[in-house]
């Protein structure tokens, strides 16, 4: 699916699809994904799929593969007056240009839930010139440095990537 902010459209790796699982989870924890882009181009933005009971606001974050962080983006995913589960975005500025195939972890901070697909990262998985190798959910404090594990499970959260 394609989502427009300023400018030309942008690719996402979930498109319109609703992750089906909900993981209640009691104190807030870092969800997120491990991926590459396989073309040049701009992160523009990340999405998170955010439960109805979601009424407050999150952290975004990306981070190079030297644990550097790049982005962080703050009171995005405001829930608003909306009473069903979907996802939420937030473009941002200045992008990014990721350097084509080279790893990033992009993670969303939540507190009260989270939404994934169980066990569908088995392998690295590409759609719309990006792609999820793992995800992983952490509560320590700024990951990656303190650490991440790798699961297989693909996280309701998403990069927004313009290719040039």
């Amino acid at each position: 699916m394609l989502f427009r902010g300023h400018g030309k459209l942008a690719d996402s790796w979930w498109g319109a699809t609703a992750p089906p699982n909900r993981v209640a989870i009691g104190a807030s924890t870092y969800v997120g994904v491990a991926f590459h882009v396989t073309v040049p181009g701009r992160v523009m933005g990340f999405r998170a799929f955010i439960e109805q009971s979601t009424n407050n606001r999150h952290w975004g974050f990306l981070w190079d593969a030297n644990n550097q962080k790049i982005i962080s983006a703050w009171s995005f995913f405001d829930r608003g007056n909306t009473l069903t589960a979907q996802w939420l975005q937030k473009w941002e500025r200045p992008s990014f240009r990721p350097v084509v195939n080279q790893q990033y972890l992009m993670a969303v901070k939540l507190s009260l839930a989270y939404y994934r697909h169980t066990a569908q990262l088995s392998a690295p998985v590409t759609a719309n010139h990006i792609t999820f190798e793992s995800g992983f959910t952490t509560t320590a404090l700024g990951p990656p440095e303190t650490g991440t594990t790798p699961t297989t499970n693909a996280n309701g959260v998403d990069i927004l990537f313009q290719p040039d």
